[in-house]
């Protein structure tokens, strides 16, 4: 059965993956639709991100560039479909759509906290003494998940929900699994978890401030959606997707 199906311990079976493996190429490079995002990905990359040459991905869909950062963006299609973009220019998140990879640009940044001295880079004062010094890191262009992954993409994988908390259904982020659970999952699929160093760059977003939003972390009510009055009542909540 897992050869054919899925199963926890090895994720989608041969008769999936043979399937699989006769769709994606198309969908993601030889399609005339594939090529023709190719096409246009390349080149506003090499624009965007400082004559970045990027060779088309196996597995990935452009799709585009997101309206308030300017990155772009591609549709992993070994975890699900690729989703639709909006009138607005924001992605449609809905059931069976796969992860959104945002291809980063590389650059330098201060890594770490320390809470001796306000003046100087990345001051916390809830630094731990694990994170000083800050010190500079470079890192290379790469691909980072726009969202966390949902409880339905790992299910669709790997034929189990392990989840304690399933109020959003397919959309909510898959919890209650270990790093190691996640590695493998993650390579099965083509893909790595993120070093230290390419996670804090990516969740500091240009900033050096103990949170993303600032210094205050009561301004983290204005982006993001702190467990509010729906989430206790067991609703689902209208920004939470």
């Amino acid at each position: 059965l897992a050869s054919a199906g899925l199963s926890p311990e090895h994720g989608w079976g041969i008769a999936r993956r043979l399937e699989l493996a006769r769709t994606v190429e198309e969908r993601s490079l030889t399609s005339p639709e594939a090529r023709a995002r190719w096409e246009e990905a390349i080149v506003s990359i090499r624009d965007a991100y400082d004559g970045l040459e990027l060779a088309p991905q196996f597995g990935l869909l452009p799709l585009g560039q997101d309206p308030d950062s300017h990155l772009w963006e591609f549709g992993h299609l070994l975890s699900g479909d690729a989703p639709l973009r909006g009138p607005d220019g924001k992605l449609i998140r809905r059931d069976g759509v796969g992860l959104v990879l945002v291809l980063l640009p590389g650059g330098t940044f201060w890594m770490g906290a320390q809470k001796t001295d306000p003046s100087k880079p990345n001051y916390d004062p809830q630094a731990r003494g694990d994170e000083s010094p800050p010190h500079r890191v470079r890192l290379s262009p790469f691909f980072l998940s726009k969202y966390e992954m949902t409880q339905g993409q790992w299910q669709r994988f790997t034929g189990e929900n392990p989840s304690g908390n399933s109020v959003l259904g397919d959309r909510g982020p898959v919890e209650q699994v270990s790093w190691t659970q996640c590695d493998e999952v993650c390579r099965r699929l083509d893909l790595t978890l993120p070093s230290e160093a390419q996670w804090e760059y990516g969740a500091r977003a240009g900033t050096n401030t103990p949170w993303w939003s600032g210094h205050d972390p009561a301004l983290l009510v204005e982006v993001a959606n702190l467990a509010d009055r729906t989430y206790r009542s067991g609703e689902r909540s209208p920004i939470q997707l």
